[in-house]
């Protein structure tokens, strides 16, 4: 079993809640932690993007009104043999672009998952059951509601995302069984959902990540957990971590072979467990390796090389 670094417990599925063009949040309805229903308040926004899209709205349904006024009378008069019957085409057109018009402003204020406020003002509401878990907007602030301002997240499942260095990660893979502590009591059984790709740049770890479900919400984000892991790997030998050596390629021990010398001989390794490091290839059994004063041994070498 391989110890593991704390890390903290995320959400899988993160939703921010789009807005409208720019405005001033007036008022907050609900804060980073509470639990929301579809269609519950989340914050108010005063935006005179909305005041321009009714009134586009407005003048798109007034100029319907006109275009199909237009067209009876046109209609009449083509009946009556007073105009000649291409003006009803053109009648036609405009009544049709004037009811695409129509269309396109109602789409686009139906497409905000808003409740009205106002004239100039609107609230969001939330578009699905969850947990508040981010929230980057306070009353009287500027926002650019188009951005995420607050997010809403399905905990019936999480993420634990352990970064380990890469030399630790092993035979680690998806699939591999894990165990998950979460404080001093509950543990928890999950297997490997997925080994990052790439080496973060910052930390120069490997991130990890178990997926578990939540559905009684016990598991709280960016709460600490350790995650230890099964490896699936099976060593031929182990030796001291302090006869491992590294030249940031390859791994190496110094093995005593006939006669007394000492040679280097680069091997595989798993992850280090308890101040031993299981090594898959490159030392058998029962051979003699440099534990104590690898160091110095392999300085030596390369002084005298």
């Amino acid at each position: 079993m391989l110890g593991a670094a704390l890390d903290a417990l995320t959400q899988p599925k993160i939703v921010p809640i789009d807005g409208l063009g720019l405005g001033i949040m007036t008022l907050l309805h609900q804060q980073r932690g509470q639990r929301v229903a579809r269609g519950d308040k989340l914050f108010t926004v005063s935006s005179p993007s909305l005041a321009e899209l009714r009134s586009d709205l407005e003048k798109a349904t007034v100029k319907r009104g006109t275009a199909k006024l237009s067209f009876d009378r046109v209609k009449t008069l083509v009946d009556a043999g007073s105009l000649p019957a291409k003006e009803l085409v053109t009648a036609q057109q405009e009544v049709t672009e004037a009811e695409l018009a129509v269309k396109l402003a109602s789409q686009k204020l139906a497409s905000l998952t808003v409740a009205g406020a106002g004239d100039a003002a609107f609230t969001l509401t939330a578009p699905r059951d969850g947990v508040v878990v981010e929230k980057s907007v306070s009353v009287g602030q500027p926002v650019d509601t188009t951005g995420s301002a607050i997010a809403i997240a399905d905990l019936s499942d999480v993420w634990v995302i352990a970064d380990l260095f890469e030399n630790d990660v092993g035979g680690l893979r998806p699939g591999t069984n894990a165990k998950v502590i979460v404080g001093s009591t509950t543990e928890l059984d999950g297997a490997i959902d997925q080994v990052s790709a790439v080496v973060d740049p910052e930390r120069h770890t490997v991130p990890v990540r178990v997926k578990l479900a939540n559905p009684d919400g016990s598991l709280r984000p960016n709460a600490y957990a350790e995650l230890r892991f099964f490896d699936p790997t099976t060593a031929s030998a182990s030796v001291p971590a302090s006869a491992v050596m590294s030249d940031g390629a390859s791994s190496y021990v110094y093995v005593k072979e006939r006669g007394g010398a000492m040679k280097r001989r680069n091997i595989v390794t798993g992850a280090p467990n308890g101040g031993a490091v299981p090594v898959l290839s490159g030392v058998a059994p029962g051979e003699a390796v440099v534990a104590q004063g690898a160091i110095l041994l392999d300085n030596q070498i390369q002084l005298d090389n």
